[in-house]
């Protein structure tokens, strides 16, 4: 019997959000990207959704949450966060502390130019695992703020 990780659990569903799976998550996308030509903005999904080059450099934590892409000569980020289901139903913007379970948890997927990324302080670097989890979620939860929603990729 294989066992399975909560690393691979998380990474599972993070897959099946980048494939458009609208029943665990959503796809935003900044005012920037959304500024972009329709065909661009089609692209750059259709990368999102394509990729595949997940390794120990880019993905230290096993989760596929993360990922660089370039198109046009510009990088762009795509982030996965995770968010309390039920909070997120009451428009209460609470981080998951079960990402691996999507019964309890909504997953936002952002994409964005790289300069739009907001980078925890360096401070950040001396918190807990779970103390920086939960920087990393409220600098994202900054980041949400300039959202537009984007309907799922067909």
């Amino acid at each position: 019997m294989e066992t399975i990780t909560t690393a691979e659990k998380i990474a599972r569903l993070n897959d099946q959000l980048r494939q458009g799976d609208t029943k665990i998550g959503e796809i935003r996308i900044t005012r920037t990207v959304k500024a972009l030509p329709h065909e661009q903005q089609q692209k750059l999904l259709q990368l999102v959704k394509d990729f595949n080059s997940f390794e120990a450099g880019n993905d230290p934590y096993g989760e596929r949450d993360f990922l660089t892409i370039k198109l046009g000569g510009e990088t762009y980020f795509a982030k996965i966060d995770y968010f309390d289901k039920q909070a997120w139903l009451e428009n209460r913007e609470v981080g998951s502390n079960f990402p691996e379970d999507p019964d309890q948890t909504w997953r936002i997927a952002t994409l964005m130019k790289s300069d739009e990324y907001l980078v925890p302080s360096l401070s950040s670097q001396l918190l807990s695992e779970e103390k920086l989890r939960q920087s990393v979620v409220l600098q994202s939860l900054l980041s949400l703020a300039i959202l537009d929603t984007l309907m799922p990729v067909s």
